[in-house]
């Protein structure tokens, strides 16, 4: 695994649009810095519960000058500590949010004016919230417009307080669209799914129940055989005339139309009669989609189907018919009854 510190913000991979979900700040800093951050986090947050939680401080007006400086060491040490964390952390994350706000390209190095922008923002915005806006409150206290509010039972408000979430909120949708909008992708496509899941099963067990209440149809085959409809197209075979005589006249129409290209035929010219006779004709059944072409395309009926449907076998070369073969074995004496009809 590569080391992730060669990933920071400010050195992004060439190609990389998108905010990488991973809190690299802790990932940067040295071993020394974590340990001083977690010392500076916990101080401060110790003498808050204490400030808050206890009141531990609501007599500092009573201590000595001693206790006073003993106190603000306590208290004030651990809050300047605490924000050099944060204004450190502020501008590491800058990088981030200037990248992701679309003011620097991926790959190369961030403009100054946009990492001090993107470094003021969480400064300035983190001030005001924590103060929170207590000087502007009080100035805008001394207005006679909030008095009079006063007067008709309306709540004072503080408009830059209102403006301030509200220019937060601003830049979270700015810096998190792109997050947002894949959030909203993702939940549709989830609700899709889930929909076809709550559609799909009901309708599968509906199937289920109506196949589950349906009469046994089922054959007890071989020693039961459904009947086959006239149409039923099975196993190939060359068809003889009276005297055993077959009818293909080598034409090769049933191979050209055959769709699965399947049909092979072989045959020679006789010097006598000038034409075409049979000396072989190859089907391959494993691969016959049954559609009846050869049967219609021929032009002497010499190819049909039959209803035979019973050809399983272990070896695929097994389903390679020699029908030409076939017609010699099965025509036999009627040729022999005839005289030794001559076939080619």
């Amino acid at each position: 695994m590569s080391d992730i510190r060669q990933n920071g913000p400010e050195r992004e991979d060439e190609g990389s649009q998108e905010l990488l979900v991973r809190f690299w700040f802790t990932e940067q800093e040295s071993a020394g810095f974590k340990m001083f951050a977690l010392f500076a986090v916990a101080w401060f947050a110790l003498a808050f519960v204490l400030a808050k939680g206890f009141g531990a401080f609501e007599n500092a007006a009573e201590l000595t000058r001693e206790g006073k400086l003993w106190l603000i060491v306590v208290t004030g040490v651990p809050v300047i500590l605490a924000v050099y964390v944060i204004l450190r952390f502020f501008w590491w994350v800058s990088a981030y949010l200037a990248r992701v706000a679309g003011w620097a390209e991926a790959g190369k190095k961030i403009p100054a004016f946009a990492r001090w922008f993107w470094f003021l923002v969480p400064v300035v915005g983190a001030y005001l919230y924590v103060d929170p806006l207590d000087n502007f409150g009080r100035l805008i206290a001394q207005v006679d417009l909030v008095a009079r509010l006063e007067q008709y039972g309306i709540p004072a408000f503080n408009p830059m307080l209102v403006l301030f979430r509200l220019s937060i909120l601003f830049f979270l949708v700015l810096l998190l669209w792109n997050y947002i909008k894949q959030g909203i992708i993702i939940a549709w496509d989830w609700l899709k799914e889930t929909w076809g899941f709550a559609v799909s099963i009901p309708q599968g067990l509906a199937v289920t129940l109506v196949c589950f209440l349906r009469p046994n149809v089922c054959v007890e085959y071989p020693e039961h055989r459904d009947e086959l409809p006239e149409n039923f197209r099975g196993r190939h075979v060359l068809v003889a005339d009276e005297r055993g005589m077959h009818k293909c006249t080598a034409c090769r129409a049933c191979e050209r139309v055959c769709p699965d290209r399947l049909i092979l035929i072989s045959a020679v010219r006789n010097p006598e009669t000038k034409k075409s006779e049979l000396t072989g004709f190859l089907l391959d059944n494993s691969r016959c989609c049954f559609c009846g072409l050869c049967e219609d395309a021929c032009p002497t009926g010499a190819i049909k189907h039959t209803p035979e449907y019973e050809y399983s076998c272990y070896e695929r070369n097994d389903m390679v018919l020699d029908l030409f073969a076939e017609y010699f074995e099965r025509t036999a004496e009627l040729r022999a009854k005839f005289g030794g009809a001559r076939v080619s």
